[in-house]
């Protein structure tokens, strides 16, 4: 095996992970899925199915590599390179036909016997599929007692191993349950109101006349099905939109069912007129045209962001009916009420930060403006306090210059100027005129307080700096 490429880290985790076998790996894990191809391909691995879930189980090549760090040796098959093939082994469709293979219940016979593990020493390609078919009918026909489960290992190579262990398999609460059906009503005797009116109103239900009956009937059965868990089943607000609405709680979500159209070719009636005309040698050729190929469809059409990658469609289709999927259409309007409650939440919570952290800038803003009015003040009452200081130095060098004017008339007039710039100073000395604190800070208008706001709306948190 030295020609296959060692495991990278994340291979040998879900190697680990695999063998540990205390978190069972299954096709559940959908991001896992291409890790454990890969293992498989290199034999580590076998992927047994069951009702349609394969469940990851080590092989004994796997555990050797975990142990060793290294592919086991395998005799011939190291010469073997990909892409090429084993050599071919007959093909034998029946267990009996092998010798030594036990019968589906001979083989729990044989196991019980040896302890609960047989092992099956490098068996051939052919005597290997024919312990796999006795495992695969034993489990098949219900021959595995109760409280044990079957399984084996060495599906292609190395030893094979049967084991009956007791208990629950460990990947069967991965494993996909039976649904519970919604009860389809064969008649329509006493439809909901929502029903009626999809019946009377046929641009609401875009189904032809041999399906009508049929979408009315699973739509009966849904609508009923959600009111019978709470919901309220409704039309929508808006007369020319077809379908119904599903309410749950607070959330409307609209439904419409469909039928889906297939393109089919016609001959034309050799009957009916043409428009031009057509000689006997011409081919006739088919017309294609559209018809309904009884498939309904049932889907939820408004697709929100919120919802995007969400599944929003179910059809008839090959596996399956519409009818087995409307728990799931229940399922996913439910997940999606959830959902949008969960952002609507969110939203909430964000738009109440959002609108403390306006209010704590208001409230600081408002802090602000006063803090600077108050600022301002102060500096008034210090130019006014200077000045008047100045003032009376003035006028008592005036009053002192008197005495060496030898006009008297002049004396008067500078004694009456030095009175008059004494009156001025104490006129506008905050000191003198009780203005010592200043007047309460005035209530901030918008404009006033967008400056201090940095960035934030004065008008609410919902607004924009611009605005």
């Amino acid at each position: 095996m030295s020609w296959l490429p060692k495991l990278n880290d994340r291979q040998l985790a879900v190697l680990r992970r695999i063998g540990d076998g205390d978190a069972p790996v299954t096709s559940a894990a959908h991001e896992l899925a291409r890790t454990v191809y890969a293992l498989r391909s290199r034999r580590l691995v076998d992927t047994p199915r069951r009702d349609g879930v394969w469940t990851a189980v080590i092989t004994d090549a796997g555990r050797f590599y975990l142990q060793h760090g290294r592919y086991a040796d395998r005799g011939a098959s190291p010469t073997r390179r990909p892409g090429t093939s084993p050599d071919p082994q007959p093909v034998r469709s029946a267990v009996a036909a092998v010798p030594d293979v036990p019968g589906p219940g001979e083989l729990i016979d044989k196991v019980r016997a040896a302890g609960g593990v047989v092992r099956v020493a490098s068996p051939d390609a052919v005597t290997r599929a024919a312990w796999r078919r006795a495992i695969h009918a034993a489990k098949e026909k219900g021959l595995v007692p109760d409280g044990y489960h079957l399984r084996h290992r060495g599906r292609d190579d190395d030893d094979l191993v049967v084991e009956l262990v007791g208990g629950d398999h460990p990947g069967r609460r991965y494993w996909a349950q039976e649904r519970q059906r919604l009860a389809i009503p064969d008649t329509l005797i006493e439809p909901h109101p929502v029903v009626v009116v999809l019946r009377r109103e046929e641009r609401r239900l875009a189904v032809s006349s041999t399906s009508r009956d049929r979408a009315l009937r699973l739509i009966q059965a849904l609508v009923s099905a959600a009111e019978q868990d709470g919901d309220t089943v409704a039309l929508p607000d808006t007369d020319d939109l077809p379908g119904f609405c599903v309410v749950v709680g607070r959330w409307s979500y609209r439904l419409v069912m469909e039928e889906e159209w297939d393109t089919v070719e016609r001959l034309p009636d050799p009957d009916a007129e043409h428009d031009g005309k057509v000689y006997a040698w011409q081919r006739v050729q088919p017309v294609a045209e559209s018809a309904p190929s009884g498939r309904l469809r049932l889907s939820l059409p408004d697709d929100p962001y919120g919802h995007r990658g969400r599944p929003r469609r179910w059809a008839d289709r090959q596996r399956w009916r519409l009818d087995d999927k409307l728990p799931d259409i229940l399922g996913e309007i439910r997940t999606r009420a959830k959902v949008d409650e969960d952002q609507h939440a969110a939203r909430e919570r964000a738009e109440a930060d959002r609108r403390r952290q306006w209010e704590q800038a208001v409230a600081h803003a408002k802090q602000r403006f006063a803090e600077d009015q108050r600022v301002e003040a102060l500096t008034g009452q210090l130019a006014d306090w200077q000045r008047a200081a100045a003032a009376r130095a003035y006028a008592q060098v005036l009053r002192a210059s008197i005495a060496a004017e030898p006009d008297p008339e002049r004396a008067a007039d500078v004694a009456a100027w030095a009175e008059w710039i004494t009156g001025y100073a104490d006129r506008i000395d905050p000191t003198r005129r009780h203005r010592l604190l200043p007047a309460p800070p005035t209530d901030p208008t918008a404009e006033q307080l967008r400056p201090y706001l940095k960035g934030w709306s004065p008008h609410g948190p919902e607004q924009t700096y611009g605005r």
